[in-house]
């Protein structure tokens, strides 16, 4: 669990800058987020499934 937990920090690290960075360009940050949530969902799962 503190695996995935650092995982989540480490992806707030990276997209929030990201996000701040792109903020000129509102709906372009929020697709960057979406993807990057969905990437972040997609690899915890398998992990998690790797995992046991």
């Amino acid at each position: 669990m503190k695996q995935v937990a650092s995982l989540i920090a480490l992806a707030a690290v990276v997209v929030i800058p990201t996000a701040l960075w792109l903020g000129w360009n509102k709906r372009m940050s929020l697709a960057v987020l979406l993807l990057l949530g969905y990437a972040l969902v997609l690899g915890t799962t398998w992990w998690k499934a790797k995992r046991q």
